[in-house]
């Protein structure tokens, strides 16, 4: 990390951005997102059969977002003594992040369908776990059907596509997600995305969308990251948001061949967060960037616009995201 300090031996981290829990689709911005009262909006949503945040995750999760806003000065020295918290305060960052981000969706969605991905969603332990991590995964796809909401219809389903897309040009889509766990796994999950698509297409499916959640390629599910000031954090955050962009990009055109014609544009959703020393604040960040992967016509409103010809759009904009301790 540039000018930053961490635990772990990554070099940057990424820049922040947000979303409301608006009731439209799509994410929208905000520049004060993670606080405990937008949280609690959130998770008093998460209402209906099966279904309790105070004893999952997420309720850990809370109590440490409440912990750090009232914490003194003190609170860096004890954090650095203690990696287990350092872990805990990152991946609370980063899921109740992802969480809120989701939000925005629901309304659009089918409700019982929606309680069962809730479900999975606060089960699990705390921390991202070294296996394969469903109730991340299934958090995973409902930020994608958030960020895809502005474009599409978007609808879940029991057993198929991991979301699935109307457009009335374009017709019926679908959405396949992975978690890599490492930066040489990218290759093998986007094959397993690709066969995926395929059989979505022979089932009916005119299109695919490809989404890579890349929190742990970047080193930042439950990763303590540093810095000492918002300025530096920031300028580290676009280093890393960068090498993840290109080697997930490197990767996807490396199997274009096998992606096409079921997948037309491929997404990056990167989450995590980092303490800024001064003015002290954990900061959650949450990058997504969409790139064309065919050359093809599409329609206007889900056409990814650039200059450059597959580095497309990034849809999310960059506002700064602060707890209650930075006030």
């Amino acid at each position: 990390m540039r000018g930053a300090s961490s635990r772990q031996t990554n070099r940057v981290s990424l820049r922040h951005v947000a979303a409301t829990a608006a009731s439209g689709g799509g994410l929208e911005k905000t520049s004060d997102i993670l606080t405990v009262d937008v949280v609690d909006r959130v998770l008093a949503r998460v209402t209906g059969p099966g279904l309790d945040w105070r004893g999952s995750r997420f309720a850990a999760y809370r109590d440490e977002l409440v912990a750090h806003r009232t914490a003194a000065r003190d609170f860096v020295e004890a954090f650095r003594r203690d990696e287990g918290r350092q872990r805990l305060l990152f991946e609370t960052g980063g899921q109740l992040l992802q969480l809120v981000l989701a939000s925005a969706v629901w309304d659009h969605l089918d409700q019982r369908l929606l309680n069962q991905n809730l479900e999975i969603v606060l089960a699990g332990p705390a921390l991202d776990p070294t296996d394969d991590d469903r109730p991340r995964n299934t958090l995973l796809e409902l930020v994608a059907a958030a960020n895809l909401a502005d474009r599409f219809q978007v609808s879940l389903t029991a057993n198929a596509e991991d979301v699935r897309l109307d457009h009335p040009v374009l017709g019926q889509g679908a959405v396949e997600c992975k978690r890599p766990k490492r930066v040489d796994n990218i290759l093998g999950n986007l094959n397993k995305i690709s066969s995926q698509l395929r059989a979505r297409e022979r089932a009916g499916s005119r299109f695919g969308v490809a989404v890579v959640g890349a929190d742990r390629i970047a080193a930042l599910a439950s990763q303590a990251h540093e810095a000492p000031t918002i300025d530096v954090a920031d300028g580290s955050m676009d280093d890393l948001a960068k090498i993840v962009f290109k080697r997930v990009l490197k990767d996807a055109w490396d199997v274009a061949c096998d992606l096409l014609p079921s997948a037309y544009f491929a997404t990056v959703i990167v989450t995590g967060s980092i303490l800024v020393r001064e003015p002290l604040h954990l900061r959650p960040v949450c990058q997504v960037l969409d790139f064309h992967l065919p050359r093809m016509l599409v329609p206007d409103d889900v056409r990814v616009r650039s200059t450059a010809e597959r580095m497309v759009r990034c849809l999310a904009s960059l506002y700064a995201v602060r707890n209650s301790t930075a006030r």
